[in-house]
């Protein structure tokens, strides 16, 4: 999984890994021109599909999700943390995108209309950050925010 967001750097991205928290760890957090990314990786034996519902949640091969815990909900409480973090150390407020990777023999397929969170697998990871081409972060909240993670990643 870090070898294939660390693909993402040849189109400007910057990728930190395992950034330790207070009570738990956020995977990967990735932060471009289009914005920040708090990103939930999940691998799960097996095939299948997986398919995200707007307020309804995962559902693996048609039934509903069985695992610990949530990982829609693991991603955006890790978003929130990147949010305040990012808040509180550089002043930028940017919304931090919930993304939960499936690594494995999967195919997700999402069913939303409008949610602060969105599930992928590994194979659609590169095509979902080519897709974002709004651009939401300037050069320097890059630089900024990336010095603050580096740092956070370090600590």
């Amino acid at each position: 999984m870090a070898e294939a967001l660390e693909n993402l750097s040849s189109s400007g991205y910057r990728v930190f890994h395992d950034l330790r928290r207070d009570r738990f760890n956020v995977d990967h957090v990735v932060v471009g021109a289009s914005g920040v990314y708090a990103i939930e990786t999940k691998f799960r034996s097996g095939y299948g599909t997986i398919n995200f519902r707007n307020g309804e949640g995962l559902f693996v091969n048609d039934q509903p999700w069985q695992g610990d815990r949530d990982p829609v909900a693991q991603a955006r409480g890790s978003a929130a943390e990147i949010h305040k973090l990012i808040k509180d150390n550089c002043e930028v407020n940017v919304t931090v995108t919930a993304l939960v990777v499936f690594v494995g023999e999967w195919t997700v397929k999402e069913k939303w209309q409008t949610t602060d969170a969105r599930v992928v697998s590994e194979s659609q990871l590169l095509r979902y950050f080519a897709r974002q081409d709004q651009p939401e972060l300037t050069r320097n909240e890059i630089r900024l925010i990336a010095s603050h993670l580096e740092r956070s990643a370090k600590a």
